[in-house]
């Protein structure tokens, strides 16, 4: 990428004039989620249904993937918290714990009926590893990243 190329400079300028417009408004409740459920979902909570429904992840997953979640976490919670427990484990590499989490709660949620789609993609695990670590991740939309990588 050029340091200089005029369709990034001007993204930046209009990034930084919506910045000094807004002052983050619509952003703030990120942080406030993120303050309130760092850490979380606690794999070692008692109760980790309980423990999942409870952690408020806002808008910053698609709205089915904590539904499904939820269903998972109903009948089948000490498999759904394995999931987690191999998603957090920072001994293992990124790619595989994003792939097998994905493919491991597709199976989860097939085996107790689930017909349609899990939701529990790229942007939904971004959401739990940032939840779980915002020091070292941070959230992940498509619809936001492509068209700023094709540009680039």
């Amino acid at each position: 990428m050029k340091a200089n190329n005029p369709e990034i400079l001007n993204l930046l300028t209009a990034y930084k004039s919506r910045i000094a417009e807004s002052h983050l408004k619509d952003e703030v409740y990120k942080w406030e989620l993120l303050a309130n459920f760092k850490g979380r979902p606690n794999t070692n909570a008692p109760d980790f249904a309980a423990e999942y429904k409870a952690v408020k992840f806002g808008n910053l997953m698609y709205q089915l993937a904590g539904g499904v979640g939820n269903h998972i976490c109903r009948e089948k919670p000490e498999e759904f918290r394995s999931l987690f427990i191999e998603l957090f484990d920072e001994s293992l590499l990124l790619d595989n714990r994003v792939n097998n989490f994905s493919e491991k709660s597709l199976i989860l949620y097939r085996s107790i009926g689930g017909e349609k789609g899990h939701h529990q993609d790229e942007r939904t695990i971004s959401t739990y590893l940032t939840f779980h670590n915002p020091e070292k991740y941070t959230f992940y939309k498509s619809s936001f990243y492509k068209p700023l990588c094709e540009l680039m």
